[in-house]
Order: structure tokens, then sequence, then C-alpha cells
């Protein structure tokens, strides 16, 4: 019961951070970068909108093969179709409460392959442990490779501040004691409460979880599934700002930074509303895309991606029911 109860006050403060940032964004524009809006839903080449969705429907389906592959591991192989629809089950329901999806696709492939569902945790628990090591691994290329536009941006944000600062040794020093009461606080938090040990339980499962891919049969193939998900995750965001003429001319690292910023938008608010649009159009504004497009533009985008989740989502929920049905009727007595 508790842990619904948090679940559900996780939902809450999620979808009203997500409301705020739509609130937010939506109230500093004016009136014609409002119209603009309007005119760019009305007006997009939804062409490419539908090739990001059909990318977006593959990559789901090798997320579906390349979870076979980790189940493999714990001694048998479920059936294609049934791991495709968990999975999607699992995207449907993280639009219900906080990562729960993990959790519905493991009950789902669970009831209807017989499997073991604290195994079935494990592979899910590798697959995010991958999922994250390549996530930051992105941000890292990222930051690098744009250095100087990331730069002038944190110095925009903490220019006045930087400016009341009286000497290079006293920001030194700042900093300096900044960084030491965050590790002392970090060791307090994972040494002294039952959050913090539960912390480290949770990253040596990543840990643990990373390491078993040693013992996947064809680890060629894993690499390749999650090289391609990632690939078809910034295709689809990539060729869908070909769907307005103003975000079509956004450069290579551009869209990068907006799919990455965009990802991290789907992790901090429930399903990425609000908050997706929001950080996409702030990183498309830093390479010159005015604000009321690159909003346009995410809303398009995670408007699609969300409408194809549920639908998709809703088909492998009556696949399974008609599985349901079937079996029982073949146990019938004639």
């Amino acid at each position: 019961m508790r842990k619904i109860v948090i679940s559900i006050i996780q939902f809450i403060v999620s979808i009203s951070l997500g409301v705020f940032l739509i609130w937010y964004v939506y109230k500093d524009l004016t009136g014609e970068q409002r119209e603009e809006i309007y005119r760019s839903f009305s007006g997009a080449d939804y062409t490419w909108v539908i090739l990001s969705v059909i990318l977006g429907i593959i990559s789901h389906f090798l997320r579906a093969l390349r979870w076979n592959l980790l189940i493999e591991t714990i001694g048998t192989k479920p059936i294609l179709l049934k791991s495709t629809a968990a999975v999607m089950v699992g995207y449907l329901a993280n639009y219900a409460l906080p990562r729960i999806g993990e959790v519905a696709r493991c009950g789902v492939l669970s009831r209807y392959e017989k499997l073991p569902f604290d195994k079935l945790v494990g592979t899910v628990i590798i697959e995010r442990a991958v999922d994250l090591c390549i996530t930051l691994i992105l941000t890292l290329i990222l930051f690098i490779a744009e250095l100087d536009v990331i730069g002038n941006f944190m110095a925009g944000l903490l220019g006045p501040f930087i400016d009341k600062v009286p000497s290079s040794s006293a920001l030194f020093f700042l900093f300096s004691g900044t960084i030491l009461f965050l590790i002392a606080l970090g060791y307090f938090i994972l040494k002294r409460t039952s959050a913090g040990k539960r912390g480290i339980l949770f990253l040596e499962g990543i840990i643990q979880g990373i390491r078993s891919i040693t013992r996947l049969n064809d680890k060629g193939r894993f690499i390749i599934y999650s090289i391609l998900i990632w690939f078809l995750y910034y295709a689809m965001f990539h060729i869908c700002l070909f769907c307005l003429p103003e975000t079509s001319v956004v450069p290579f690292w551009g869209a990068v930074a907006g799919f990455i910023m965009g990802g991290y938008g789907i992790i901090l608010v429930q399903g990425g509303i609000g908050a997706f649009p929001a950080l996409v159009m702030a990183t498309l504004s830093l390479y010159g895309i005015p604000g009321e497009y690159g909003f346009a533009f995410g809303w398009i985008l995670w408007t699609a991606q969300t409408a194809m989740i549920l639908v998709a989502g809703t088909i492998s929920i009556g696949y399974l029911m008609l599985i349901s049905k079937t079996k029982i009727k073949q146990n019938e007595p004639h």
C-alpha cells in the first residue's frame, strides 16, 4: 500500500512539473509567436513525422529482440511477438505510474510464457544499465564536441553570479567548499540512511548486471542491437526535424543535443509531457532556432511518439487478451 501511495505522489508531482513547464514556456510567448506555433502544427509536413513513428516502432521491435537474448541466459526463448507485446505494454504502463513499465512487461511475459518473474526483472535491470551507460557516454561526447556552445550557455547563466564574486580566489574557495559539502552530504546519505543503502545496492546490481552480459551466447548481436536501437532513437528525432522548414536547418550536433536533452525530459517528467518540448526548444535555441518553432517541433514529435505508444500498447493488450481466450477455449472439455 505504501509503495502505491508513493507511486501516486510521484505521478502527481511529475505531471505537475510537466504542466508547470508548459505554462512557464507558454506565458512568455507573444501573440505572434503563439500564432506561429499554431501555423507550424497545421503546416507541418507529416510525411516526416510518419517516417519517424515507423523508426520508433522498429526500435521497439529491436528492443524486444535484444531482451530475448538476455532471457535466453535463464534457459528459455520466448516467442518474439509476445516479447514485443510485453515491451509495448510496458511503455504504455509508464504513462500511468513512474517506472512501473519495467515491472509490467516482466509481469506480462511471466504470465504468458510461464517464466520466473524475478529472473525477468534481472534481465530488465541489465537492459537499463546498458541504456544508462549509453546515455552517459553520449552526453559526455556531446559535452566534448560542443564545449564552446555549452560553455557560452553556462557563462550566460552564471554571468550575473560570477560578476558579484570579488575575486577569482574567492570563486575558487566557494567552488571547493561546495564540492566538499556535496561529498560530505553524499557520504552521509549513502552510509547513514536506508535510501542511501538501497542506492548502493542498486548500483551494485547495475554493475553485476553489466558483468552478466559476458555470459551471453551471442554478445555480438547484443551489441549490434543496442547500437541499432539508439541509432533509431536518434534517427526518429533527426528525421522529424524536416517536418518544419525552420527546424530542417538544425546542424548535426544541434540535433544530437536536442535528442539527448529531450531524452532527459522524458526521464524527468512522466512520459515527458511538457518537459520534452521545453528542453528541446531550449536546446535548439542555442543553434539559432526561434523558440516558437523549437516548441512546436517538440510537441509534434512528442505527440506522434506518444500516440504510437498508446495505439501499439492498446493493440498489444488486445493481442494478449486474445491469446488468453484462445487458451481457455482450447482447455475447455469438448
